[in-house]
């Protein structure tokens, strides 16, 4: 199975929101999704053709598209109505801003605005388009690598994308132990074929 599809199968594993749970398009906005995460999981890990011009900033692609995969369970169980931006009044980290409520939390892995991203990628990040999610989870794989690399765990690159920056917080080691636990499973179902997987 190739890696885009072993991410695709993995996500489809995830429990559905009771809103999604009878979707018919929800298979394909995963697809998408799962694309752009196996796109940005090959990119930050200079698993691309052009390898002499690119600088590296994670070393399992594996990973990185189980943390990825995990993180957007985690912050969204994959909503569709969260993805596009249409968070209700207590969802997407709320403020009030002049008089009503705001969102300061956008798309799949839910991230805030920094200046890593231009205004034009984070007016673009909440969709189902492969831009949308190319964007979002590039940015995520940013952020992650960022704080790991300060934190010098995975469980403190979860608490500093959590926590903005603090490397400590109780949730990250139950994400860090569901993001190894999908990039096993993607490392298992890379190694078998389509038609097996389908007839289970």
């Amino acid at each position: 199975m190739d890696f885009q599809t072993a991410i695709l199968y993995t996500m489809l594993k995830y429990t559905a929101h009771p809103s999604d749970a009878t979707d018919p398009d929800r298979n394909g906005r995963l697809t998408t999704l799962s694309q752009g995460i196996a796109d940005v999981s090959n990119e930050v890990t200079c698993n691309v053709d052009e390898k002499d011009s690119c600088k590296a900033i994670w070393g399992d692609r594996v990973m990185m598209a189980g943390m990825l995969a995990y993180l957007d369970y985690k912050e969204t169980t994959l909503r569709y109505t969260i993805q596009i931006g249409q968070c209700e009044k207590w969802e997407c980290d709320p403020f009030h801003s002049h008089g009503k409520i705001e969102h300061a939390a956008r798309g799949p892995w839910q991230a805030h605005y920094s200046t890593l991203l231009t205004q034009e990628q984070w007016n673009k990040m909440a969709g189902t388009s492969y831009e949308s999610v190319h964007i979002g989870s590039l940015y995520s794989a940013k952020l992650l690598s960022g704080y790991r690399s300060k934190c010098r765990s995975l469980e403190g690159a979860f608490s500093g994308y959590a926590k903005g920056g603090y490397c400590y917080w109780p949730g990250g080691t139950e994400r860090a132990a569901g993001a190894r636990a999908a990039a096993k499973q993607i490392r298992i179902l890379m190694t078998q074929k389509d038609d097996a997987i389908a007839k289970n």
